[in-house]
């Protein structure tokens, strides 16, 4: 049976790629699209290789002058149909900075924040299968506290930290750089330092207090 709501999304695709949609539409479309749906998937990378067919010159004549996507976007398809290399719309990796604040639930001493082992949710990042859940977050103090599970194999992109992160690893292997750490093992990364793809072989369950802006950087 036909999806209405697939479809509608199948429908916006090439406007997506060209950045002819307007800002709200193309943040709906990039939250579909990280939600897993595998034939919007499917036509995104079937349209990515039709448009790197074309002259880059055409597409940049065509582009409706009034879109609003973001210009990265632009610049990224571009660049891809200039070098013939994949392209993929970028999900946003990191949901926590969706989370809302809950500072106010204890600024008291009296006030305690409980998350039992089997409540909350865990969330889909979009990346690799990598979830997480939250703990707490402070947003004045720009703190998000989580865990993160990666599954067999999985890895996460380099990425820049907006403020301290500290990571104590519950379970599995994770591999930085050339350093695995194991289930026990703690790292500090400072304020505006750089973290390298990080990896698991077996998977891993993470304890991680971070900053809100932190951001995924280009491979």
């Amino acid at each position: 049976m036909a999806n209405p709501m697939a479809d509608a999304f199948l429908n916006q695709i090439e406007l997506f790629l060209v950045g002819a949609l307007d800002l709200q539409e193309a943040e709906t479309l990039r939250a579909h699209l990280a939600s897993g749906c595998a034939s919007c998937q499917r036509a995104l990378a079937e349209t990515a290789r039709m448009l790197r067919a074309l002259p880059a010159a055409w597409l940049s004549a065509t582009a409706s002058p009034a879109a609003v996507a973001p210009p990265a976007m632009k610049q990224r398809l571009l660049h891809s149909i200039k070098n013939d290399l994949p392209v993929t719309a970028p999900p946003e990796h990191q949901v926590w900075k969706n989370w809302p604040d809950q500072s106010s639930q204890v600024s008291s001493l009296a006030a305690l924040l409980t998350v039992p082992a089997n409540e909350g949710m865990w969330e889909e990042t979009g990346i690799n299968g990598i979830t997480t859940k939250r703990l707490f977050v402070d947003k004045k103090n720009d703190s998000v506290t989580m865990l993160v599970r990666m599954p067999p194999g999985a890895s996460y992109p380099r990425h820049h930290h907006g403020g301290v992160e500290q990571c104590y690893v519950l379970e599995g292997d994770i591999r930085v750089g050339d350093l695995v750490f194991h289930a026990g093992d703690y790292q500090c990364a400072v304020a505006d330092s750089i973290h390298g793809v990080q990896s698991t072989e077996n998977g891993c369950l993470l304890f991680i207090i971070s900053s809100l802006h932190d951001e995924v950087l280009a491979a």
